[in-house]
C-alpha cells in the first residue's frame, strides 16, 4: 500500500506538541508573570493554532478526495488523486514539523534547565516530542515542497 498516511502521523506530532505546551504552562503556572514569558507562551499558540489549522483543512481534503470506503484503495484512485493526496501529506507534514520545532525552542526557554532536568512530565514530553519529530526528514521534504509542480 503506497497510500500517504502523513496526515495522521502529522495529527500525532501536534497532539505531542500539545502536550509539551501543557507541560510547560503548567511548569510555569506559578512563575511571576512577565512580557518574556508572556511573548513564548503567546508564540506556542499561534504555532498551535496554525498547525491545528493546517490539520483541520487536511481532514476536510481528505474527505473530499477519497470516496467513502476507498482507504487503502490507493491503486484504485487516479493519478492526479494520488498526486494531491501525497502533496498535502508532505505540506502537513512540513507545517506540523516546523510548527513543533519552534514549540520546542520555545519551551525549553519556558522551561530553563530546571524545568527540563527536574520537571519529569516536561521533559518526557520534550523527549517525545523530538523523537516524534526526528521521523520528518525536513530538508529532503523542503527540496520535494520547492520543486515546481
Amino acid at each position: 500500500m503506497k497510500f500517504p498516511w502523513g496526515v495522521g502521523v502529522a495529527a500525532v506530532w501536534w497532539g505531542a506538541t500539545v502536550r509539551v505546551a501543557r507541560e510547560a504552562g503548567r511548569f510555569g503556572a506559578g512563575a511571576p508573570p512577565s512580557p518574556e514569558r508572556a511573548r513564548r507562551h503567546g508564540l506556542v499558540r499561534t504555532e498551535l493554532v496554525a498547525a491545528g489549522a493546517v490539520l483541520q483543512e487536511a481532514g476536510r481534503r481528505l474527505e473530499e478526495l477519497m470516496p467513502p470506503g476507498s482507504m487503502g484503495e490507493w491503486d484504485a484512485l487516479g493519478a492526479g488523486t494520488r498526486e494531491a493526496l501525497a502533496g498535502l501529506s508532505q505540506e502537513v507534514r512540513a507545517v506540523v514539523a516546523s510548527a513543533g520545532t519552534r514549540v520546542l525552542g520555545h519551551v525549553r526557554v519556558l522551561g530553563g534547565a530546571v524545568g527540563l532536568a527536574q520537571d519529569e512530565d516536561l521533559a518526557r514530553s520534550v523527549a517525545d516530542l523530538e523523537v516524534y519529530l526526528a521521523q520528518h526528514p525536513a530538508d529532503r521534504a523542503a527540496v520535494g515542497l520547492g520543486q515546481p509542480a
